[in-house]
């Protein structure tokens, strides 16, 4: 996975000529156990003088008060996210809408988070795809209208290594200002592939369990509950449409939403039955549950899939 460092020091150079800079990082934490894959500890690690929040209440007053009268701050959150959503205290798990920020719960964000108004200038929302497409573009405007501030979101996945925070290759930041109209929709700049897979020898990086065709069932689940299952030629349908030949190794810790897991069931070279779980990444990546710093690019059609089964 390809990213590039984001210039975090361009906000701190802000704070030098006398604009007021406030963080607050949703507090789930997995080194305490949380649904959190490490993204957040690690987003923690990089940011000086950070509020934690446990929900979109403590979220706004953390940055209501830390911002105080003076006006024209700039007031950033970090947490997990997806299309046109951030997560406020549940990590990659959102299920409380007290706990997230979309646009079909902004009766309760719309009139927390105009606390904010007249206090900050821009408003900048640190997760995956928060920005992306239609859904980022209404979001951004109605926290726009919502607080008079500039309103900023990447359209990419947001990763967290050594080195701080960075954003996926082509990625760039939707944006709705007050004056303006509402933004043109942008697009993710995952590539998906665009073709099903005829055939391919499952990888685990160089070593090689099973081609597609020993693909026995397919599985999706959410919060324990099953979504959808298939098996025969169904589950080998369905398994083309991820490249499970050609998985990306990162260190880095990606800022999405677990939106299900996939299990795979096959038999080996040998005829015994085994399985592999993924995490699903907003409909967009498998990642490895044995193996984390493995990743699997889907394709558009597993995404319209997903997307059609799947809610949050």
């Amino acid at each position: 996975m390809t990213s590039s460092n984001l210039a975090l020091g361009q906000i701190d150079s802000s704070a030098a000529a006398g604009v007021r800079v406030c963080w607050s990082i949703d507090k789930t934490s997995k080194a305490a156990g949380g649904a959190d894959n490490g993204f957040l500890d690690c987003a923690r690690s990089h940011i000086s003088g950070y509020l934690s929040h446990g929900s979109t209440a403590d979220c706004s007053g953390n940055l209501s008060n830390c911002l105080g009268a003076a006006g024209g701050g700039i007031a950033n959150v970090i947490g997990h996210g997806n299309d046109g959503l951030i997560v406020t205290g549940q990590g990659q798990t959102p299920s409380d809408p007290q706990k997230f920020i979309t646009t079909w719960n902004e009766n309760i964000w719309g009139p927390l988070f105009r606390s904010l108004k007249g206090k900050a200038s821009t408003i900048k929302l640190w997760a995956c795809h928060p920005g992306t497409g239609q859904a980022g573009a209404d979001l951004l405007f109605a926290m726009m209208n919502e607080t008079g501030a500039t309103c900023m979101g990447p359209t990419g996945f947001l990763y967290c290594g050594p080195q701080g925070l960075s954003l996926e290759a082509n990625s760039t930041w939707q944006v709705s200002s007050p004056g303006r109209p509402k933004p043109a929709p942008i697009p993710a700049p995952t590539p998906h592939f665009v073709i099903r897979v005829e055939d391919w020898s499952f990888s685990m990086q160089s070593e090689t369990h099973f081609r597609l065709g020993s693909v026995e069932g397919f599985e999706v689940r959410r919060d324990a509950h099953l979504l959808f299952s298939a098996t025969g030629d169904s589950a080998r349908g369905i398994a083309r449409l991820v490249d499970l030949a050609n998985p990306e190794k990162s260190e880095l810790l990606v800022g999405a939403i677990v939106t299900g897991q996939l299990t795979l069931t096959f038999s080996d070279a040998s005829g015994e039955r085994k399985a592999v779980t993924f995490d699903i990444l907003n409909n967009r990546l498998l990642q490895r549950k044995d193996m984390p710093t493995l990743y699997y690019r889907c394709s558009e059609g597993f995404a319209a899939m997903l997307n059609s089964g799947i809610r949050y």
